[in-house]
């Protein structure tokens, strides 16, 4: 199937009018805009199979014509949307399976449709503006201004439908992002990730876009390439990050889970740069990863105060009922929690945020075609997760004696190893994989108790400085308190560290892995020499069975 790519961005209804008159869009589509109506009505099972598999099937009514739509997401996040599309005509209203190319895909939506199953579940009804656009170095995209609305078949639920499309109809995906920078400088746009797809599955499913997102799966293909596994990689990372932004965008109120998964995707694409950095030196010292450690450090401020108010204080409230200086600290932290939200928030609406978006859409482009990272992704794996495991294993050595910054540099190797075999993880898949994640989660959290008790300290001697003699009373009860709680997380940690000095790996010698590769690059060198294996065992093409 042919790949769409876009780029899409949320804008507000009393902005749209404004697109039309951008001298950008004038000067790039001398041919003027078209405007037309489109309806799009979208099939699926009631267990929502074609979804569960990143398929949307769609009928499309553009004028006179019906169009027969087949998409199967390759990446998305962050505004970018990578799609495989197949579209063919049809008659009116009516589904065509014949034109799947899928034969297996074909004969299962049949009996789908047999059993009554692939039915309609939602529909959009869209007035479109486009301009063809054209871009530098003869690139050609299109971009569509759509108003209107997504409601389920019943009519009973809907809501309204207001963005900007940019897609790269031929030439470098690059120049995607040049008009779109050229854009968002014009409007005061939002890269939105959610595609209209997904807003009428929200509605069909009674699902809130609102809710927090974790990490997704990551499937890496066996023969994928480094650059193709980090493109893959930084997507997924980007989709985690700005998934839990439009959710708290669109959240009545502050949800701290949204800034702690925020914190956790900056991390994993900063592991990821990091991991890739010691193939492509270039990497590792890209201006993406001062970006990442910045909003790192706001989410992670910001984070510290929410687990130190809605966790640690109702435990020490607890233990200490009558200490007459813990409410005063616990207002204090307050007003530090309610300053820590508000630069979050005015960092997550600035430009910078907002360019640190398309920046790592742009990456995942553009490290496609870095040609140090042309190399086998698998081999590469190996090898990085064996350097990973022994740094991990220097930094335990002398375990119960480490001091509270060498724990900290401990825990930061162990989720680093832990990110990278996510990763990685689909091109191992089995039970040895499932166990090392299992006890690298255990550990992790081990070291998180200990770090979270040595940030409570350091918090709390923060909200503490300048105060009165109960608040500093109370100072030493935490401290205390912390001290004990140490104690018995040391003895967890030493639990958890014996389990994962004892766990096998779950990917293959990292020198195993090199000579496996070296072997079927010479085996594919001699085969472009002197024909495929194939050929040479059955000359005959009628003999293949």
């Amino acid at each position: 199937m042919p790949t769409e790519v876009e780029l899409k961005f949320a804008v507000d209804p009393e902005v749209a009018a404004r697109v039309a008159r951008l001298p950008l869009l004038s000067r790039l589509a001398p041919q003027g805009p078209v405007r037309q109506t489109l309806t799009s009505v979208y099939f699926d099972t009631s267990g929502a199979d074609l979804r569960k598999s990143l398929l949307t099937l769609r009928l499309r009514r553009e004028g006179r014509q019906w169009m027969q739509t087949l998409k199967d997401e390759v990446a998305a996040g962050g505004g970018l949307h990578v799609r495989a599309e197949s579209d063919h005509p049809v008659a009116p209203g009516r589904l065509d399976l014949s034109k799947i190319d899928d034969r297996r895909l074909r004969k299962q939506l049949g009996r789908w449709q047999a059993a009554g199953e692939l039915l309609p579940r939602f529909e959009t009804v869209i007035r479109r503006t486009t301009w063809l656009l054209h871009a530098a170095d003869g690139a050609l995209l299109e971009c569509a201004l759509d108003r209107g609305e997504v409601r389920t078949v019943d009519g009973h639920r809907k809501a309204p439908l207001c963005e900007v499309e940019l897609e790269l109809k031929s030439g470098s995906p690059l120049a995607l992002f040049a008009v779109a920078r050229d854009l968002v400088n014009a409007l005061p746009l939002a890269a939105e990730s959610w595609s209209k797809a997904e807003r009428g599955y929200a509605l069909w499913r009674h699902e809130p876009l609102t809710k927090p997102r974790v990490a997704g799966p990551l499937v890496l293909h066996a023969d994928a390439t480094a650059a193709e596994a980090m493109s893959t990689i930084v997507g997924s990372g980007l989709a985690h990050l700005h998934r839990n932004w439009e959710a708290a965008r669109a959240s009545p109120r502050y949800d701290p889970e949204h800034v702690h998964q925020m914190r956790v995707a900056s991390r994993r694409l900063r592991t990821a740069f990091a991991v890739f950095g010691q193939v492509d030196g270039g990497i590792e010292a890209h201006p993406l990863v001062a970006e990442l450690r910045w909003l790192a450090g706001l989410l992670g401020e910001a984070r510290n105060w929410d687990v130190l108010l809605a966790e640690t204080f109702p435990k020490l409230l607890a233990t200490f009922p009558d200490e007459p200086g813990l409410p005063a600290l616990v207002r204090r932290a307050g007003i530090q929690r309610r300053r820590a939200r508000r630069t979050v928030n005015e960092a997550l609406r600035s430009g910078r945020y907002l360019a640190l978006v398309l920046n790592l859409s742009e990456f995942t482009v553009a490290v496609r075609e870095r040609p140090e990272l042309s190399v086998p992704a698998a081999p590469v794996a190996a090898r990085l997760l064996s350097q990973r495991r022994a740094q991990l294993r220097k930094r335990a050595k002398h375990l119960a004696r480490l001091s509270g910054p060498e724990r900290h540099r401990l825990r930061i190797a162990a989720k680093k190893l832990r990110y990278t075999a996510e990763f990685f993880g689909s091109l191992y898949a089995g039970g040895k994989l499932d166990r090392f994640l299992r006890r690298f989660s255990q550990l992790q959290k081990a070291l998180g108790t200990l770090n979270d008790l040595a940030t409570t300290r350091a918090l709390m001697s923060t909200l503490a400085a300048g105060a009165g003699a109960d608040a500093q009373r109370a100072l030493g009860l935490c401290t205390g308190w912390s001290a004990g709680l140490e104690q018995g997380s040391l003895t967890d940690l030493a639990r958890c560290w014996r389990a994962v000095e004892h766990t096998d790996r779950f990917w293959p010698d990292a020198v195993e892995a090199a000579d496996s590769v070296s072997a079927e690059t010479s085996t594919d060198a001699a085969m472009q020499e002197s024909g495929s294996a194939e050929e040479q065992v059955l000359p005959n093409p009628g003999n293949r069975t």
